[in-house]
């Protein structure tokens, strides 16, 4: 559940503990809901914000704290060309996949 912080920042450091040091970190979180805007309602907007955004930060926080350690890794966010060129369905996942792309 990548909305659950203190559970990322453990399971950054087993695979840390596991597998040794993490030197490259892909982040991709993707909760799409294929509805019009004036359907959503408040919590799908939230909802696909804590997945979308938040599950990436969640994971990215510990992982970079660890880089820094080691003075070194490298980071990818994947975000979605949909923040660009949006459609009627999707609203949320367009306002979150422009966080993402934007946290560079």
């Amino acid at each position: 559940d990548v909305t659950d912080e203190p559970r990322m920042a453990r399971t950054v450091a087993a695979i840390e503990k596991d597998l040794g040091p993490i030197v490259l970190a892909i982040f991709n979180a993707g909760n799409y809901i294929s509805t019009p805007g004036e359907s959503l309602v408040v919590k799908d907007f939230r909802r696909s914000f804590e997945v979308n955004y938040f599950g990436i930060i969640n994971g990215l926080v510990p992982v970079v704290e660890h880089m820094r350690v080691r003075a070194r890794g490298h980071v990818v966010l994947v975000g979605s060309v949909t923040a660009y060129f949006g459609w009627p369905t999707t609203a949320a996942y367009g306002g979150t996949t422009a966080a993402v792309n934007r946290s560079e």
